[in-house]
């Protein structure tokens, strides 16, 4: 094969395995809420140390908070990826109170939940709490995730994000939780929970290809049980959001490229 032959073959095999190629980009933020009365910091075993839904986490990688408010709204600022990067990313909730031990892991006796030290505690809305705005039937909270593009591996128009949403009925009742993104509603009714791993639309909803607008993605909460004196409520444990950037094929082409410079001397001195 004359040079030319050659350089032909190896633009058209580089090209191909460039665009071919490309392998996404992710990385993770994990967050657990612990719902602590009193001001008193959550005990060891209330903070959650195990595998999530997204990417299996590593011990050392979830964001332990405490919320130890009564009814406000709460935020959680600069939040470490799973390996330990650093960044800005923060969530911000309205119209919570802390839950202080809201869903025991042994809610039958001798029989654990998954995830019991994530699942356990965290905020809480109930029916009609007096610090609600005027007008609303149930409680409605929005949660707010800031800064996304501070994520490692960001590119604007070329990260999409996945998010896992953890939460559950108070006390083992029915107590449905509705989370709605961008149009699109899932709900997690939570009373057959598992022993052996997370439940979809029991234990968790994921929310899958969402974009943030200036940085930022915006979460409606809303409790759909019924009214039981103000005692009914819906849990908030905590989430996972993963950013995942895939190159555009431009890139790789130019990858491509690179490699053909690369490969070409050592055609012509052979």
């Amino acid at each position: 094969m004359n040079r030319f032959g050659y350089s032909l073959g190896v633009i058209t095999a580089a090209v191909g395995l460039g665009i071919a190629s490309g392998p996404a980009q992710a990385s993770l933020i994990n967050l657990d809420i612990n719902g602590r009365s009193g001001g008193n910091p959550s005990p060891a075993n209330y903070s959650y140390d195990g595998p999530g839904v997204l990417q299996p986490a590593v011990t050392g990688s979830w964001n332990v908070v405490d919320y130890t408010g009564v009814n406000g709204s709460p935020s959680f600022a600069n939040l470490a990826e799973s390996d330990g990067t650093a960044s800005t990313v923060s969530v911000d909730l309205t119209y919570v109170k802390n839950g202080n031990n809201v869903y025991s892991p042994n809610i039958t006796p001798g029989v654990p939940r998954f995830g019991g030290a994530l699942m356990r505690d965290g905020v809480f809305m109930s029916y009609t709490d007096s610090f609600l705005p005027p007008g609303q039937t149930y409680d409605v909270s929005t949660i707010t995730l800031s800064n996304l593009d501070d994520m490692t591996g960001y590119v604007g128009g070329l990260t999409t994000f996945n998010l896992v949403l953890y939460a559950n009925g108070v006390g083992g009742a029915a107590e449905d939780a509705q989370f709605t993104i961008d149009g699109v509603t899932k709900t997690i009714a939570s009373d057959a929970f598992d022993q052996t791993q997370f439940v979809e639309g029991v234990d968790y909803v994921i929310f899958t290809g969402l974009t943030a607008v200036n940085g930022s993605i915006n979460i409606t909460w809303e409790h759909l049980g019924g009214n039981n004196g103000g005692t009914n409520a819906t849990a908030f444990n905590g989430l996972q959001i993963e950013a995942v950037t895939v190159p555009e094929p431009g890139s790789l082409l130019l990858g491509a490229l690179a490699a053909l410079v690369l490969a070409s001397p050592l055609r012509r001195s052979a």
